[in-house]
């Protein structure tokens, strides 16, 4: 998956239009990664050198990936959390268990959206755990 930010008033076709298919296409091929939007997003205005930045990074990370099918693509965003925050895989481990302690799942399985594959295309690690 990949996030393409088009210029400011422009669409796909207006783009298509003005640039041509090919470099549309280069575009396309460009685009953000989710795991870079996705860190580059939440580490906006967070100073790594600052222990507490770090932490709330974390902790801001962790549920979004816990919620992840789990895979290599998940296990992936872990590992990069560990390596931004300088946390040790147990100590992101402690603090997902903690996470799962204070705030338990509550909801029962009818109220679970029933996700098909197909919406996740090529990364059905993305669609959401069923628990």
């Amino acid at each position: 998956m990949r996030f393409l930010f088009l210029p400011e008033g422009e669409d796909p076709d207006s783009l298509i239009r003005q640039e041509g298919q090919s470099a549309f296409e280069q575009r396309i091929l460009n685009a953000t990664p989710l795991s870079t939007f996705f860190f580059n997003n939440l580490s906006e205005g967070i100073n790594l050198d600052s222990m507490d930045d770090r932490a709330r990074l974390a902790a801001a990370a962790l549920p979004p990936i816990r919620s992840m099918q789990p895979g290599l693509l998940q296990q992936m965003m872990q590992e990069r959390v560990s390596e931004i925050t300088g946390l040790s895989a147990d100590q992101l481990a402690s603090l997902v268990n903690l996470h799962k302690v204070s705030h338990p799942i509550t909801h029962t399985p009818q109220e679970h959206n029933d996700f098909s594959d197909q919406e996740y295309g090529d990364y059905p690690e993305l669609r959401p755990a069923r628990r």
